[in-house]
């Protein structure tokens, strides 16, 4: 009995060692509204919530599909975010570059998705305003590129 119940504690601590580095202890797993341009929301965005930093973490995976933002990769082993961002989602008909390296102080991999603390999303792809409100649960973000949406609504607009 005394075996079964040491191993068991083992176990316990084994699994807390291999779970610990993903993602720190004082995160707390949420939603949130999050607001794209007024345009594009989703009432139950899974986010991370750090209360003692008022800091909110988001997938960056996840956003980039809510946002239908194409062309980008995120390369969770040699920790880089790059691509291009098309012409397409710009009024000036430029492309756009995007590298970014993971900072482990504001980001971390959880179930290989990369979270990113919601004020460093500019540093990564062209953002105007972003804002959280922990007391709302809501996210607020203007990006300074035309959404998937509006891509395909431009498009149609040519088309008439």
């Amino acid at each position: 009995m005394k075996i079964k119940k040491y191993l068991f504690i083992l176990l316990l601590l084994f699994n807390m060692l291999i779970f610990a580095g993903e993602q720190p202890q004082k995160f707390e797993e949420g939603y949130m509204l999050i607001d794209v341009k007024r345009k594009v929301k989703d009432d139950f965005f899974g986010v991370f919530l750090n209360y003692e930093t008022n800091k909110v973490y988001i997938g960056l995976r996840r956003f980039l599909d809510l946002i239908e933002l194409p062309g980008i990769e995120i390369d969770t082993k040699k920790e880089i975010v790059s691509g291009t961002i098309k012409k397409d989602f710009f009024r000036r008909k430029k492309e756009k570059k995007v590298y970014w390296e993971f900072d482990r102080e504001r980001s971390f991999i959880k179930n290989g998705e990369l979270y990113i603390e919601a004020g460093i999303l500019p540093e990564i792809i062209p953002i105007t305003y972003i804002d959280w409100d922990l007391d709302e649960y809501k996210v607020t973000v203007v990006p300074n590129f035309y959404l998937g949406i509006e891509v395909r609504e431009n498009t149609e607009k040519k088309k008439e």
